[in-house]
């Protein structure tokens, strides 16, 4: 087997669903007693020389996987790495996607992926959504391979708290998330209930700050907390908590804390996106047309004040990060 070095983005106090499954890949490779070679680089655009160089000196014939975060800016190099080494893209979804509102905004980032996965050897995607979307991008036949993510043990059969009264929306605090949407939603509902919100909120400041004011014109500051990152220890307390998991997203690439909160047994109303219908099939949801914050509200409030027991449907052996690793390495020895 050749070399295999995995080049991963990371953040300073912030964990995505992207570099979670990344990492998690790689510690169940190590398991599996497969070498992995982590170059992980710290997202910012000027360390961008460093990390090429860092792949540069990789030694020729070497397998290197990259999350395609870093498409985009490997555009110019990615035909010499090409003759270099085997290049794999790990694609949860293509930058130029990120934001569904307005995606003429990142129309360079469109032609730089084209470029950098047609380049490439094969590529990876977390669910078939994502496949489908990559084929788009592809100016030549390429093999895909799909490697859905795994769902931690700890979110299988939880014991949870009684007369919850809470909601919970997990994700960090982007614009596409949707959550001025969940805002004004929460705003038409009366009652005792209070918001959980979980993820970094220094991503973008300007977005936070006009959620912050929204809340404040409501008069919601006593409901609706923003916790920040938590360690997963005490987001499980948070959900133990919690009645209702609300993601008023306007794009995923799998949602995987949708699918942890569904097995995890809350309610989950999110938007009607098509990657969502599949990764949450016979789980208990409500779709809700993407942005419609009066159906939001409605289906909230309903799901609040009943009294059924939430139901949810899994096979605990389909959501293993085991059966990943074994997807992914079965990927990259084709």
């Amino acid at each position: 087997m050749k070399n295999f070095f995995f080049v991963i983005p990371v953040f300073k106090d912030i964990i995505t669903g992207g570099t979670k499954y990344d990492f998690k890949i790689v510690s169940e490779l190590k398991k599996k007693m497969f070498k992995v070679n982590v170059i992980p680089y710290e997202y910012k655009k000027h360390n961008k020389l460093k990390l090429l160089l860092k792949v540069f000196n990789i030694p020729d014939n070497s397998i290197i996987c990259i999350d395609a975060l870093l498409a985009p800016f490997m555009k110019n190099v990615i035909p010499i790495l090409n003759k270099k080494f085997e290049i794999i893209f790990l694609i949860h979804h293509p930058t130029s996607q990120e934001n569904a509102n307005n995606p003429m905004i990142l129309i360079n980032n469109y032609f730089a992926e084209r470029i950098t996965y047609s380049h490439s050897h094969k590529l990876i995607v977390v669910s078939s959504y994502i496949e489908k979307q990559t084929k788009k991008f592809l100016s030549n036949r390429k093999k895909i391979f799909t490697v859905d993510p795994g769902i931690d043990n700890i979110f299988f059969k939880q014991k949870h708290k009684k007369n919850r009264n809470n909601v919970i929306c997990i994700g960090n605090i982007i614009e596409r998330k949707g959550y001025d949407v969940l805002i004004e939603a929460m705003s038409k509902i009366p009652g005792n209930w209070k918001l959980f919100i979980i993820g970094n909120y220094n991503v973008d400041e300007k977005y936070f700050s006009s959620l912050k004011k929204k809340i404040c014109e409501y008069n919601l500051g006593d409901k609706i907390q923003f916790l920040g990152t938590l360690k997963q220890k005490k987001l499980i307390s948070y959900m133990k908590k919690s009645k209702i998991f609300v993601s008023p997203t306007y794009f995923e690439g799998f949602g995987i804390a949708l699918l942890e909160s569904a097995i995890f047994g809350l309610k989950v109303i999110t938007s009607d996106l098509p990657v969502l219908r599949d990764t949450l099939k016979s789980q208990n949801v409500d779709y809700i047309s993407p942005g419609n914050v009066n159906e939001f509200a409605k289906s909230i409030s309903i799901n609040l004040n009943s009294k059924n027991k939430m139901k949810t449907s899994y096979s605990r052996e389909q959501f293993t990060w085991k059966n990943s690793a074994r997807k992914f390495l079965y990927a990259i020895k084709k």
